[in-house]
């Protein structure tokens, strides 16, 4: 990293940036997960990070979706989003 002139980071920061960074730009899982060396995409879908602009646009489509049930720019129906992932298993 120093020869590089990055920053200090953990030895696995890059790879999970290129796997969130490809996925945020639509690449398919299965084809991330050949590309890092995965034997599956389970595995890829625990380094992906889900970036904050991912949620809004899914939440703006989910509006579109949703646009014959009082949906206006003035009240969109899906633009609320949890800030962290809440997982109950």
């Amino acid at each position: 990293m120093k020869a590089a002139g990055l920053p200090k980071q953990r030895f696995h920061d890059p790879r999970h940036a290129c796997i969130s960074l490809l996925a945020a730009q639509g690449v398919p899982l299965e084809v991330i997960s050949e590309i890092v060396g995965h034997c599956g995409i389970r595995l890829t879908q625990n380094y992906e990070h889900i970036y904050q602009e991912a949620k809004t646009d899914a939440a703006a489509q989910m509006d579109k979706l949703l646009a014959g049930l009082m949906n206006t720019p003035e009240n969109p129906v899906a633009t609320s989003l949890l800030p962290t992932r809440v997982c109950r298993e």
